[in-house]
Formats: structure tokens, C-alpha cells, sequence
């Protein structure tokens, strides 16, 4: 009975914060100012960010490697 409400309510709920929480994250304006070539990207919670390569302000990136938890 517990398990059925944590999967039903409690968890479809915490999936759709965290999907705005990394959202908001990844589409802010500042964060691709922050990527920089040929350093690792670890300041969105859950993912390491490589790009060989930043083209203008970070909104173009080349060889890029993504890991995610």
C-alpha cells in the first residue's frame, strides 16, 4: 500500500521538479557562458559536460561529451 503511493504520487512529482530543476539549469544564459574548452562542466547536479570545442558564448559546442547519473 505505501509502495503503491510512493510510485503513483510521491515519485511522479519528484521527477517532474527535478526535469524543471535541470531545465532551468541547462537553458539559463549564464551556464553557456560558463562552458569552457577543453575543462570539464560539473556544475549541473547529475551531469559532467566536455566540449572540445566553444563557439559563440557557448551556444555552439564540438566533440562534445555528456555522462549522466
Amino acid at each position: 500500500m505505501i509502495s503503491s503511493f510512493l510510485i503513483l504520487v510521491i515519485e511522479p512529482g519528484a521527477n517532474y521538479k527535478r526535469r524543471q530543476v535541470y531545465n532551468r539549469l541547462m537553458y539559463s544564459a549564464d551556464m553557456r557562458r560558463e562552458i569552457k574548452p577543453r575543462v570539464f562542466f560539473e556544475d549541473v547536479p547529475g551531469m559532467l559536460l566536455y566540449a572540445d570545442e566553444v563557439h559563440q558564448g557557448g551556444d555552439f559546442l564540438e566533440k562534445v561529451f555528456i555522462l549522466s547519473e
